[in-house]
């Protein structure tokens, strides 16, 4: 017979404040890129993003979360620098919160605000 329950563990729902430092700006000074650069995440209560924070997240210390939520946004703060700078021109604030949402989903995390 098998047990009715092996293990058990949580995931902490409270939101996580992300401080990050964008990537640096040209030495030629100011270029007109201003990206976000405090962001708050929590774990999405959606089915698919429970799913995913539980075999992405459990079991990860809140700093461990808190520094995959961090390469995440990284990672795609770079990709908004790169690509306004091959247009010369501003990073679309809407596809950074769109590429943002879908890189953060992956993990089982939800964007809740950013500034």
């Amino acid at each position: 017979m098998k047990p009715l329950l092996e293990d058990y563990a949580y995931l902490w729902l409270e939101p996580i404040r992300i401080e990050v430092s964008p990537p640096s700006e040209p030495p030629g000074g100011d270029d007109g890129l201003r990206l976000p650069h405090v962001f708050t995440v929590a774990i999405g209560t959606a089915p698919e993003l429970m799913q995913a924070a539980a075999s992405r997240l459990l079991r990860l210390s809140q700093d461990e979360i808190k520094q995959h939520a961090e390469d995440a946004i990284l990672a795609q703060l770079a990709r908004a620098t790169d690509q306004a700078r091959a247009a010369e021109g501003r990073p679309d604030p809407a596809t950074l919160e769109s590429n943002l949402r879908s890189e953060l989903a992956k993990l089982g995390l939800e964007l809740v605000n950013f500034r």
